[in-house]
């Protein structure tokens, strides 16, 4: 938006009045001395890049080449972050892989569900495929397995207190108490395996 000057009858530069679209009138405003609006000013051009644009090209030299190489060679952890990243492109292992034996043992905790029915022929025979050093790596899974069935059959239990004194229990409730069997199961599995 450039303004258009002109000079009033005092000899000062003034931006004349205009109309705005809705039809109200803009005063006319006096510029100071020295003034240069914004769009009017120079772009700053720093010292190195004003000697960038100084320096001669040499012919055949593109500076396109240069941008696309890297400007450093990798470092020593640079280069093993870029060999682990391909490994881990290639290798489609889960959790850093640790052969058969932890895969066995993955599939073994997936079997063993925390709520509904359990798989107590599928899991006792995947727990013998299992070899006792994934048993290790899967230990504090157990424990918090344990832990979790244990807090539910306790919450269970005060449930089946509440509804022996009489009291009414809601259906989420009634679907807890019903489960406490098959907790009880699962805690003797988990504690087998441990």
């Amino acid at each position: 938006m450039s303004a258009d000057y002109s000079r009033s009858e005092s000899g000062e530069r003034v931006i004349a009045e205009s109309r705005r679209p809705d039809g109200t009138v803009r005063k006319e405003r006096r510029v100071r001395a020295g003034y240069v609006p914004q769009e009017e000013q120079q772009v700053y051009v720093s010292r190195g890049a004003a000697f960038k644009a100084s320096v001669p090209k040499c012919p055949g030299f593109e500076e396109t080449s240069t941008a696309a190489a890297p400007a450093k060679p990798k470092t020593k952890s640079a280069a093993k972050n870029a060999k682990r990243k391909e490994k881990r492109v290639t290798d489609p292992t889960p959790s850093g892989g640790g052969g058969a034996a932890s895969n066995a043992a993955a599939a073994a905790l997936q079997n063993l569900s925390l709520g509904g029915c359990s798989r107590s022929g599928v899991v006792q025979a995947q727990q013998t495929a299992a070899a006792p050093a994934a048993a290790a790596d899967e230990e504090p899974s157990t424990e918090k397995q344990i832990r979790t069935l244990k807090k539910k059959m306790r919450q269970a239990e005060a449930l089946a207190e509440k509804q022996g004194l009489g009291q009414a229990l809601s259906p989420e409730e009634q679907a807890k108490l019903a489960r406490l069997a098959a907790w009880q199961e699962e805690l003797r599995q988990l504690e087998a395996l441990s």
